[in-house]
């Protein structure tokens, strides 16, 4: 649904070939961001994978609270934003943030415009509940969630006991069965272990999305601007 044109069979040292459909309208769903002058591993992930649909024809636009425009611009993005909550996390809160970002999106009655894919950046209740709600108002649309880490079960002992690792797996629990009642038509995960999570859970279209090092950029550093080999 989201591809247009035949992706032929690459040749040695050849990158396959993929063309999205003309003017493809995608909302990245970007309402988890506690900082102004950070982001997280998904928000790197998707911030790449947009620049990337960007070249490829994609119109982007941005749906979450001021700070989701800070860390688009950390990341380089330059794509139309709207503003979700003016709840910031760097103010209120992580908790609060996240809490009053829920609300705003259940009663909201913004329009949000007409979109082809609606992706959330995680699977974090304020990027589900927002989602959900670009996803009702474009019901032929294709919801794609980034589900990047497993929230391990501190009653099992998988982690120590705590409220917040607790609170943790109760909402991500909650999210994926907003997942599958919804029907959400693919998963991005980040390694093995969570594709495996997720196709346990009954997901179809997981895709696995490794990081890696341009080492072609490392090489091209002058020898005298070098003080490690490597940083990681």
């Amino acid at each position: 649904r989201c591809l247009q044109g035949r992706r032929p069979t690459p040749g040695v040292g050849e990158r396959p070939q993929v063309r999205l459909r003309e003017s493809m309208r995608i909302a990245l769903v970007v309402n988890c961001p506690v900082s102004h002058i950070s982001m997280g591993g998904g928000d790197k992930t998707l911030i790449e994978l947009a620049k990337v649909w960007q070249k490829l024809g994609a119109k982007i636009t941005v749906f979450g609270p001021p700070e989701s425009l800070s860390v688009c611009k950390i990341g380089g993005l330059s794509a139309d934003f709207v503003e979700t909550s003016k709840h910031e996390a760097s103010r209120l809160g992580t908790k609060k943030a996240y809490l009053l970002r829920i609300i705003s999106a259940i009663f909201s009655r913004q329009k949000y415009g007409d979109f082809d894919v609606v992706y959330s950046a995680s699977e974090a209740l304020p990027d589900i509940v927002l989602s959900l709600k670009v996803k009702v108002q474009n019901p032929k649309s294709a919801w794609v969630v980034g589900f990047f880490l497993r929230a391990r079960n501190p009653i099992l002992g998988e982690v120590p006991f705590s409220f917040s690792g607790l609170l943790q797996l109760i909402q991500q629990q909650l999210s994926l069965v907003l997942m599958s009642l919804f029907k959400v038509m693919g998963v991005f995960v980040a390694g093995k272990p969570d594709e495996a999570y997720i196709l346990n859970r009954g997901f179809k279209n997981v895709l696995k999305i490794g990081g890696g090092v341009d080492l072609d950029f490392v090489g091209s550093i002058p020898e005298q601007e070098k003080i490690f080999d490597v940083c990681f």
